[in-house]
């Protein structure tokens, strides 16, 4: 995914991005219901990840990501790309954790 956008000259972020492959769980701030993605990659300050358009998270909108070390983190979305017919890419800047 990096490496594609490197090449069309199409990479937004001014910070290094890596790539992390791994399974996250989600969910739309003030919900309960946990959604299923992937994460595509990763930079010190912001994430993006692969999830179904049928539950894509709009611009600006606030999500909470349980990431695999299991602490919330709250993020704002600041992108949301088709990714195929099916699934959307979305890009996230962290607020900070998730406050109980």
């Amino acid at each position: 995914m990096i490496e594609k956008r490197k090449a069309r000259g199409a990479d937004r972020r001014r910070e290094s991005r890596y790539p992390l492959a791994s399974r996250l769980s989600w969910r739309k701030a003030g919900n309960d219901k946990r959604l299923v993605g992937w994460l595509s990659d990763t930079s010190r300050s912001s994430v993006s990840f692969i999830a179904s358009r049928r539950n894509q998270p709009s611009f600006g909108e606030m999500i909470e990501m349980i990431g695999p070390d299991r602490h919330e983190h709250a993020l704002r979305v600041t992108r949301v790309a088709p990714y195929d017919e099916t699934l959307s890419l979305i890009a996230c800047r962290g607020v900070g954790p998730v406050e109980s």
